[in-house]
């Protein structure tokens, strides 16, 4: 097939898919698209209507917890003070004069005014277990005394009973500061003794046959949890919904009485406001977390009347949502004293739960508003959005005509116009690909497609000169390489091994072996600076002197040293020079003789048997910069078997991590002495991984080269 013939019409094909198809299609498509649009703006105006809706609530529910927990704690401050009194009133000296009234004798009179009237006596009355007992009836006071028919109840000493009895009376007047100090607030408050004695302020009767404080929700609770609880209840004398507050009292480690205090749970409802519509279409709970489901103990109608959930004790009282997992989120938030507001259901019905903070089992307010009263507002919403858009699509299907056309007749005569610079394009890159570095292309427009022939025009001579700088540095790598010692030399006694690892095709770092006899060899280390061809050749030429003169010179260092030096100063130019370590190892007579100079390159390491690591001298200034530099040899050493030199360039030390922190010498010491008991190429592969592991994903910029002699 015709190349040209394909792009041109595949390009023609692209413009009408690009310009007409989603014209075409859009008067199918836009209506989709407006009902989406539609629904989705309903939605936003739903989502705006909800988060209104929560955050109403939130505030509704946490400026009534506020209150209850300001409430809770005026009460439990109230609870502990009362629980003080009594305690050391138990723990006190029997009061004189102090007297209380039977609930019985309550029970038997007629009108308010009987007490007043009374006056001081004793009347001989009855114990818990039955036995006689002297009761103590106060004038003027309504604390009554009412003790419970149970045989729990057993008194051994009917006057210990009395005298605490007489204590617990004593605490009347303190109580009724308590109580007037927040009026309106607490509507009984009463002791029970261990002992059976139940005591009341204000007096009141009302008491049933067997009534026994023991079995009482109130009591049971906080004997079991020993400390400050609170428990919803219904009054036995009113009828009347309440929370008990109870505290225990302990006498050397045993448990001697309870106080309490009951607060109506209607007054906790005067606080909390809500809008009127929301009132009447809300259920509102007091509930309390027990036994790991959340309980409502108490319901609020709509007028704010209380009704209480707790008598029955059935299983309607729990709150029910098949969200189990959002069920056991409220729980733990509201435990944890945290309230909030959640979307699950509620009676098979999506709805709003607002939840206050649940702190030791207390009770804590829970609204839930049904979705329904949300919802109305975003369906107008969504209908009126709906109908706005539904008229702007009759408007816009009469422009999609016109478009299409229009649209149609441009891209049939712009197509050939485009098409045909890019058929030059593919021609000439056709013969750059097979070669032709004399292609062109001839593209008159001036626009982008003009810009991308001048660009190739400009590209293919500089392709042709990478080509052959390439093939240059090729050459280049493969000789620097072939320069390179290609074996390990073998010497009596000693372990030698060498690596060069370069960052470029070709490097600056150098080093060589160079044998002088069966017991002789000189080991050189250096590092020429920059990169590239022109630090391949200085190495070439700083290789060919010492391979040429090494075992002329043999252990004359410093003359060796000076050749070198004139050598290079001579053939180099300013900013080229070398740093060089070149040492001579002997090991006749069975000795591991080291003699060394270095010019100006870092300190070879000297691993001792005692794990110490001593470093060589460095003697001097690089080699290639001033002609007659005095250089000077180190004093020969003897390496003992087990000790190792090490020999580097400092692309060890100095090659750097992603955040720019250096390898340093303390980590090369160290690999040092972790595996200087290792063969050398051992150690020397152990630094090279342990340096490019360091590296990591950072560029490397410098030579890795490093020489290892080991003494066996």
């Amino acid at each position: 097939m015709n190349p040209f013939f394909r792009i041109r019409w595949k390009l023609l094909i692209l413009l009408l898919s690009i310009a007409l198809v989603p014209l075409v299609v859009g008067s199918v498509l836009q209506r989709r698209w407006a009902r989406f649009q539609g629904s989705r703006l309903a939605t936003d105006q739903r989502d705006i209507l909800i988060n209104s809706a929560r955050g109403d609530l939130q505030l509704i529910v946490d400026d009534y917890a506020r209150t209850l927990v300001q409430m809770r704690d005026v009460l439990e401050t109230v609870l502990r003070v009362q629980a003080q009194d009594v305690s050391d009133a138990l723990a006190g000296e029997v009061p004189t004069g102090v007297e209380a009234i039977p609930v019985e004798w309550i029970d038997q009179q007629s009108g308010s005014d009987a007490h007043p009237d009374l006056g001081i006596g004793k009347k001989d009355g009855w114990g818990p277990g039955g036995e006689p007992i002297v009761q103590l009836i106060a004038p003027a006071r309504y604390s009554v005394i009412y003790f419970a028919p149970a045989d729990e109840w057993a008194v051994d000493d009917a006057s210990a009973l009395a005298a605490n009895v007489a204590k617990v009376a004593g605490t009347a007047d303190r109580l009724l500061t308590l109580r007037e100090a927040w009026p309106g607030l607490i509507q009984w408050q009463h002791t029970t003794l261990a002992s059976g004695a139940h005591m009341c302020l204000p007096g009141h009767g009302g008491y049933s046959h067997g009534y026994d404080p023991s079995s009482r929700s109130w009591y049971t609770n906080t004997r079991d949890a020993g400390k400050l609880t609170w428990t919803p209840i219904i009054d036995v004398s009113t009828g009347v919904f309440m929370v008990t507050l109870s505290m225990p009292i302990y006498q050397e480690g045993e448990l001697v009485a309870l106080t309490s205090i009951d607060v109506p749970l209607s007054d906790m409802v005067a606080n909390l406001h809500m809008p009127v519509e929301w009132q009447r279409a809300a259920t509102i709970f007091f509930a309390q977390i027990e036994d790991g489901q959340i309980r409502a103990v108490a319901e609020i109608d709509p007028d704010g009347t209380v009704i209480p959930l707790i008598a029955s004790g059935s299983d309607e009282t729990a709150i029910v949502s098949t969200d189990t997992a959002k069920l056991k989120e409220i729980k733990a938030e509201a435990l944890a004293g945290r309230g909030g507001v959640r979307r699950l259901e509620f009676r098979g019905e999506p709805a709003f739960w607002a939840y206050g903070p649940s702190q030791n089992g207390k009770v804590f307010p829970l609204i839930i508003l049904s979705h329904a009263m949300i919802d109305g507002p975003a369906d107008e919403a969504e209908m009126f959005v709906t109908q706005q858009i539904a008229q702007g699509l009759r408007t816009t299907g009469v422009v999609l005509l016109i478009v299409v056309g229009v649209v149609t007749i441009v891209a049939v005569v712009s197509s050939g116009a485009i098409t045909r610079p890019i058929h030059r394009l593919v021609d000439a890159t056709d013969r750059l690909r097979k070669g032709d570095f004399e292609a062109r292309v001839d593209i008159r427009s001036h626009d982008e497609l003009g810009e991308l022939g001048d660009t190739f025009n400009a590209m293919v001579p500089q392709l042709l000169e990478n080509q052959e700088l390439k093939k240059s540095l090729e050459v280049a790598m493969e000789i620097q390489q072939q320069l390179l010692p290609d074996a390990s030399p073998q010497m009596p006694g000693l372990d030698i091994f060498g690596q060069a690892v370069y960052c470029d095709e070709t490097g600056g770092d150098y080093y060589d072996f160079l044998p002088m006899g069966e017991t002789r060899l000189g080991v050189a280390l250096g590092d020429i600076t920059g990169h590239g061809i022109g630090a391949a050749l200085l190495m070439a030429s700083a290789r060919g002197v010492l391979r040429s003169r090494a075992e002329e010179f043999g252990d004359d260092l410093v003359g060796l040293f000076a050749v070198l030096n004139r050598h290079l100063v001579r053939d180099t130019g300013a900013g080229r020079f070398l740093t060089l370590f070149y040492a001579v190892l002997d090991v006749t007579g069975g000795e591991r003789k080291l003699t060394s100079i270095s010019a100006g390159h870092d300190p070879a390491m000297w691993l001792h048997l005692d794990g110490s690591v001593e470093e060589l001298p460095n003697n001097g200034i690089p080699l290639g910069i001033i002609d007659d530099f005095p250089y000077t040899a180190n004093e020969s050493i003897v390496i003992a078997p087990g000790e190792v030199v090490l020999v580097g360039t400092d692309g060890i030390w100095e090659a750097m991590d992603a955040d720019g922190e250096m390898f340093g010498k303390e980590r090369l010491e160290q690999l040092l002495k972790t595996h200087g008991d290792r063969p050398a190429e051992e150690i020397n592969r152990e630094v090279v991984a342990a340096v490019l592991e360091f590296i990591g994903t950072a560029a490397r910029t410098d030579d890795i080269t490093l020489t290892v002699i080991r003494s066996v």
